[in-house]
C-alpha cells in the first residue's frame, strides 16, 4: 500500500509540474539537477575523506611495526630464518596481509631499496619471495583500471624483480600511453636478456620523452646487443 501511495504523489507530482508553463518546468529540473550533482559531490568528498582517513589510520598504525620487522630480517640478524618463520612473524605483528597489509610493506621495501645497495641481498630476497610480494603485485595487472597496471609496473620495476620482465614485456605495446611508456621504461631496467627486444617490433617513431630514456639507459649498458632504431 505505501509503495501504490508513493507511485501515486509522484504521478500527481509529475503530472502537477507538466502543467506548468515551459520555462518553470526547465527551472524545476534545473534546480533539481544541482541539488543532485551537490549531493554527488557531497558524497564524492565525504568517500575520498574516508578512504584518506583510513589509509592515514593504517600507515600510523602499521608502517613502525612494518620498519621493525624489515630491520630485523635484513639488518639485525645474522641468523638465516626460514619462508614460514617470516611470514609467520609477520601475521602475528599485522595480523592478516591483505591487499592493504602488502601494500604498505611494498612502500616501505621500495623506500628501503632507495635507501640501502640490496642488489644482492640474499634476506631481502628471502623476505619477498615470503610474503609473495611478486605475486600480490602482478594480481594488479588483471585489474581493468590503468592507475593500478602503471602502479603494479612501478612497483616491480622499484624492487628490481628481473623474473617478472615476462609480465611487464606484453604492455610495452598497451594501447594507453601512460601504461606503455611505464612499461618501456621498466622493461629496460629490468631486462637481462634483451631489454630492447620491443623497439625491434615496434613501428611508431619515438618521442622526444623515448628518445631521452633511451638514450639514459643506453650509458648503463655494456656489451648488449642493440637494435638498429634507424629502420
Amino acid at each position: 500500500m505505501r509503495l501504490l501511495s508513493f507511485i501515486d504523489f509522484l504521478y500527481s507530482y509529475y503530472a502537477r509540474v507538466t502543467s506548468f508553463p515551459l520555462i518553470i518546468q526547465i527551472c524545476i529540473i534545473f534546480i533539481f539537477g544541482c541539488i543532485l550533482l551537490f549531493s554527488l559531490f557531497l558524497s564524492l568528498m565525504s568517500f575520498i575523506r574516508v578512504k584518506y582517513n583510513r589509509q592515514q589510520y593504517l600507515e600510523d598504525k602499521y608502517i613502525p611495526i612494518i620498519d621493525e620487522l624489515i630491520l630485523k630480517y635484513l639488518f639485525e640478524s645474522t641468523r638465516e630464518y626460514t619462508l614460514v618463520e617470516i611470514y609467520d612473524d609477520f601475521y602475528q605483528s599485522l595480523g592478516n596481509l591483505k591487499k592493504e597489509n602488502l601494500n604498505l610493506i611494498i612502500q616501505r621495501l621500495i623506500q628501503c631499496k632507495r635507501n640501502f645497495d640490496l642488489s644482492f641481498n640474499e634476506p631481502f630476497n628471502r623476505l619477498m619471495t615470503a610474503l609473495g610480494i611478486e605475486g600480490h603485485i602482478e594480481k594488479k595487472f588483471n585489474f581493468s583500471n590503468s592507475y593500478e597496471k602503471m602502479k603494479g609496473i612501478q612497483e616491480l620495476s622499484s624492487l628490481a624483480i628481473t623474473a617478472a620482465e615476462s609480465n611487464i614485456f606484453p604492455f610495452t605495446y598497451s594501447g594507453n600511453f601512460n601504461i606503455r611508456k611505464e612499461a618501456r621504461n621498466s622493461y629496460l631496467r629490468l631486462s637481462k636478456n634483451d631489454p630492447f627486444k620491443f623497439f625491434e617490433e615496434t613501428t611508431e617513431e619515438l618521442n622526444a620523452w623515448d628518445q631521452i630514456n633511451l638514450l639514459k639507459h643506453l650509458a648503463n649498458f655494456e656489451n648488449k646487443t642493440i637494435p638498429n632504431f634507424s629502420k
